[in-house]
C-alpha cells in the first residue's frame, strides 16, 4: 500500500510540473503583459507582485523537483526499475525544466526591459550556451546521456536558427548570432578532444 501511495504522488508530482512548465509559465507571462500594459488598470490593481510571484512559483517548483529527486531514492521505485533508468529519467526531467524556465526567464525580462523582438536571437544563444554547459556536465559527470542530449539541443538550436530565426534576424543579429554559435562549436570540440580518452575509458567501462 506504502508503494502504491508512493508511486500516486510520484505520478502527481511529475503531472503537477508538467501543467507548471505548460501552462504556469504561460499564466505568468500573461501576468507580466498586464502589468507591463496596465490592462484594466482603473479596475485591477497591477502592481510589482504580478512579476514577483513567478519567483514564489519557482521555490514552489524546485520543492516539486526535490520531491521528485527524493521519490526517485526510494527502494520502492529501485524494486520496479533500474537505477541507470531512473538517472536517465529524473535527468531529463531536471535539465529540461531547467532549459524551459531559463528560457521563459529569459523572455521575461527581455520583454520587461523593451526588447522582446530580439527574443530569437536570446534563445539561439541561451540554448547554446545551455548545450555548452550539459556537455561540461556530461564529461565530468561520466554521463554520455546529458553529452548526448546536449548535442542534440545544439542540433535544434541551428535548426531553429536556420529555418526560423534568419528570416527576421538582421545583418548585425545573424553576425552575433552565428559568431556566439561558432565559438560555442569551438569550445565543444575542443572540449571532446582534450577529454576523449577519459570519455573513451567511460565507454571501455560500459562495455
Amino acid at each position: 500500500k506504502n508503494a502504491d501511495l508512493g508511486f500516486v504522488n510520484l505520478a502527481l508530482n511529475a503531472i503537477c510540473l508538467l501543467v507548471f512548465l505548460v501552462g504556469g509559465l504561460y499564466v505568468l507571462g500573461e501576468l507580466r503583459e498586464t502589468w507591463l500594459l496596465q490592462t484594466n488598470a482603473e479596475v485591477f490593481n497591477r502592481g510589482i507582485f504580478h512579476i514577483l510571484i513567478r519567483y514564489v512559483s519557482f521555490a514552489f517548483v524546485v520543492a516539486l523537483i526535490y520531491s521528485i529527486y527524493e521519490y526517485f531514492r526510494q527502494d520502492f521505485i529501485s524494486e520496479y526499475f533500474p537505477e541507470k533508468h531512473l538517472d536517465y529519467v529524473f535527468d531529463f526531467l531536471f535539465y529540461v525544466s531547467i532549459l524551459i524556465i531559463v528560457s521563459s526567464e529569459l523572455i521575461n525580462w527581455m520583454d520587461i526591459f523593451g526588447y522582446n523582438e530580439s527574443y530569437k536571437l536570446g534563445l539561439s544563444i541561451l540554448w547554446g550556451l545551455y548545450s555548452l554547459f550539459l556537455i561540461v556536465l556530461g564529461i565530468a559527470r561520466g554521463k554520455k546521456h546529458l553529452r548526448v542530449g546536449a548535442i542534440s539541443l545544439f542540433a535544434v538550436t541551428l535548426a531553429k536558427l536556420f529555418f526560423y530565426d534568419i528570416a527576421e534576424l538582421d545583418t548585425i543579429s545573424k553576425t552575433v548570432v552565428f559568431v556566439s554559435l561558432g565559438i560555442l562549436l569551438l569550445i565543444i570540440s575542443f572540449l571532446y578532444n582534450k577529454y576523449k580518452n577519459l570519455i573513451s575509458g567511460e565507454e571501455n567501462v560500459r562495455l
